[in-house]
């Protein structure tokens, strides 16, 4: 490719005489012009157009369906239990799967179509001039069947399926990002069924949506407005019934929905990026409440369990946060206690583990949180990292009656015991439950029979009475 330049020339009185053309070799130049310019807009592992390049794409899409009064559908893909291949196989293995399924994507597309990655497992397609609304369901279940043929990566024979969420515009929203998100929770309804299916967005899905949109943008100013509230759980001994530890637990006093569970916000704070500063202040606050309570009951080794998202160990500040809130209080950090999954282990990735090492320095415990609902390798526990974990509660719940959650209970605690590694079990709701717990020697137990999580204020009277030598079943806090 050339480029091509002129100029005259003059002479001294300034009539032009000549010219002269220069010819330039532009080709390198255009070359790696074009290279950036794909680096921007297409994802770099599947090949597919990101998540800026596909909106750009679907706009000009709901542009041309409008001027043609023709319906226009957006499928939102998810892979479902993507993590496990990720944890079991590698990330390579991972990685070449993502490849695959933009391959068969493409392949399995029409000219025309427009297919792109969203982030991570999830990939959105726009599909134009399908003529009836139902054959876009027609094509969920072409791309249902195609996505969940064996893959063969390498030696591996890998199988995975997805859930398929289709929104339509313009019935389901007018603006492309609410078009997405309409279709990213029809996907979540398909997983809830079971995934390796596909749904429709529906009006109730649109109810969903638009309370999950009040509760973002209520959650961005929940902090300034002070909104947010911690109510602490207590954990008791098992083998004297002392209270010994606490776990603070995120509520948001919403003014118009009332006092909300976690599980009703803290997907949102995650996908919002505002998972961070909550956790800070979650981190800062409870620091202060401990140091207080130890303060005023003489109670100095009165510890407190935090629980930490995946998000949150990938980033420095986090350390920086807990050694400031150590500094602050004067508290010991053998006191502090974090409650992680197993993933930031088993995946072996440098920004979780390097955060993990920081907290190791800083010298509080790390805790495995939910033992039991997912594999663990003995890796993720014998690593010097982990100092305690908690059984999940679906393996309490029937542990009187079910025979295998008592065999894996009995291992669990037999192993954790081998491995000098503290136990605790979250759920304890009847006697049978806790007397079983303690047969097996676990350690610590925490559940509605010992007591409902609490504010501030109730728990202070509670550290009061354990100084009188009332413990919390003996006073009946059931």
């Amino acid at each position: 490719m050339l480029s091509i330049n002129g100029q005259g020339l003059y002479d001294g009185k300034r009539q032009l005489i000549g010219g002269v053309i220069t010819f330039r070799d532009t080709t390198d130049a255009t070359r790696r012009t074009n290279e950036l310019q794909k680096l921007a807009q297409y994802d770099e592992l599947p090949g597919l157009p990101n998540r800026s390049l596909f909106v750009e794409q679907l706009s000009r899409a709901m542009g041309r369906s409008q001027r043609k009064s023709a319906p226009l559908a957006v499928l939102f893909v998810d892979l479902d239990r993507f993590k496990s291949i990720n944890d079991t196989l590698g990330h390579d293995i991972g990685d070449a799967l993502l490849r695959q399924v933009a391959g068969r994507l493409r392949t399995n597309l029409r000219i025309g179509d427009i297919s792109g990655r969203w982030g991570g497992d999830e990939f959105v397609v726009c599909l134009e001039d399908f003529g009836e609304s139902n054959n876009a369901a027609a094509a969920a279940q072409k791309l249902l069947l195609v996505l969940s043929e064996k893959y063969e990566i390498g030696n591996s024979e890998v199988y995975a399926t997805p859930s398929i969420g289709i929104t339509m515009y313009p019935d389901s929203g007018a603006t492309p990002d609410l078009l997405i998100k309409a279709a990213d929770l029809a996907m979540y309804e398909s997983k809830k069924r079971g995934g390796g299916r596909f749904q429709y967005y529906s009006q109730a899905l649109n109810t969903q949506l638009a309370q999950r949109e009040e509760l973002e943008i209520g959650l961005r100013h929940a902090l300034v407005r002070n909104e947010f509230v911690l109510h602490y759980q207590p954990r008791i001994d098992l083998a004297n019934g002392r209270l010994i530890g606490l776990e603070a637990l995120l509520r948001w006093q919403h003014p118009r929905f009332g006092l909300l569970p976690p599980a009703r916000f803290l997907p949102i704070l995650e996908s919002s990026g505002l998972i961070h500063s909550a956790s800070e202040w979650v981190i800062a606050t409870s620091c202060r409440q401990l140091a207080a309570w130890q303060r005023q009951f003489e109670l100095p080794d009165l510890s407190l369990a935090i629980n930490l998202s995946q998000q949150q160990l990938v980033h420095q500040r986090l350390v920086d946060t807990i050694k400031s809130a150590l500094l602050d209080t004067a508290l010991d950090p053998g006191c502090l206690e974090f409650e992680i999954s197993d993933g930031a282990i088993a995946q072996k990735r440098t920004a979780e583990l390097s955060t993990l090492q920081g907290l190791r320095k800083l010298g509080v415990r790390i805790s495995l949180d939910h033992f039991g609902t997912r594999d663990v390798s003995f890796e993720s526990l014998d690593n010097g990292f982990i100092d305690s974990f908690v059984l999940d509660q679906s393996l309490i719940v029937d542990v009187a009656e079910n025979g295998s959650h008592q065999r894996i209970v009995r291992a669990a605690i037999a192993m954790a015991q081998g491995l000098d590694i503290e136990v605790a079990a979250e759920g304890v709701e009847t006697l049978s439950q806790l007397e079983f717990l303690r047969s097996c020697h676990c350690d610590l137990a925490q559940g509605f029979l010992i007591s409902r999580p609490m504010q501030s204020d109730k728990i202070a009277a509670i550290l009061r009475s354990e100084i009188a030598g009332t413990r919390l079943l003996a006073r009946g806090m059931l």
